[in-house]
């Protein structure tokens, strides 16, 4: 007798939270440390942390929840486990009133910090191989050696110069993750036991609650399709040479 909306308004923001922490955490570092590898590649430490990366995003995210929920919530360092598995369970604990202040703010986080981190770390050597290779391809332009030969420092380069043009391909990716955001936390709430969407949809695949599966499908979809024209968006605004002008318009 509940209305569909009411139960997808109560369970999208904990699937946003995590989800969308994780995969901003993990994009904002990977893309640091992929240009970092690109631009020293000549390091002893980079084919470490290449695969490294390599065999993280080789793992699958489901992998990673239970490793984490072995190494926090089961082994025990002193006699006690770094995180009680009751922690593991809900989107905040009984007995916190909800409301815009710091108790309930830090007891969120502290139910969702393991899903926080099992979204990043499914996705950051993705990012950083990522990074690196576009990177690495934008290194050997005849812009970065012009920009070399006027004597720039290596950071101005990377940032003014190199950092856009390697980012094109990058957004189009971060826009596709974020428009799968919400079914891809199907597994990982289950884990955890962490009320969001995924699980909601879990729940409604298994009692065959059609009205809610339409509905999160559908706002899937969307999710999709506005995260696509994001990405267009931003096209224009990292390399303007994209944009078609009236000019270019009555030449076509």
């Amino acid at each position: 007798g509940i209305p569909v909306m009411e139960i997808i308004a109560s369970r999208l923001p904990w699937t946003l939270l995590t989800v969308g922490s994780g995969l901003l955490l993990s994009f904002i570092v990977g893309i640091v440390i992929g240009a970092l590898m690109a631009y020293k590649r000549d390091k002893w430490y980079e084919p470490v942390i290449t695969g490294f990366c390599s065999f993280l995003s080789a793992i699958p995210d489901f992998l990673i929840a239970i490793f984490l929920i072995i190494i926090f919530g089961v082994i025990k360092f002193g006699g006690n486990t770094l995180i009680p598995i009751k922690m593991l369970r809900g989107t905040y604990s009984m007995g916190v009133k909800p409301g815009f202040n710091f108790a309930f703010i830090k007891d969120i986080f502290l139910h969702a910090r393991l899903p926080i981190l099992t979204y990043a770390f499914s996705q950051l050597g993705i990012w950083v191989l990522m990074m690196k290779g576009s990177v690495t391809n934008s290194l050997n332009s005849d812009y970065v050696t012009i920009a070399k030969v006027r004597g720039l420092k290596g950071r101005t380069i990377l940032t003014q110069y190199i950092g856009r043009n390697a980012m094109l391909p990058i957004v189009t990716e971060f826009a596709m993750r974020m428009g799968f955001i919400l079914g891809g936390a199907l597994i990982i709430e289950q884990l955890f036991v962490y009320q969001g969407i995924g699980l909601e949809l879990l729940k409604a695949t298994n009692g065959r609650d059609y009205p809610l599966m339409q509905a999160i499908f559908f706002i899937m979809t969307c999710s999709i399709v506005i995260c696509n024209f994001i990405a267009e968006l931003l096209y224009a605004i990292l390399d303007p040479r994209i944009k078609l002008g009236k000019k270019g318009a009555k030449n076509v």
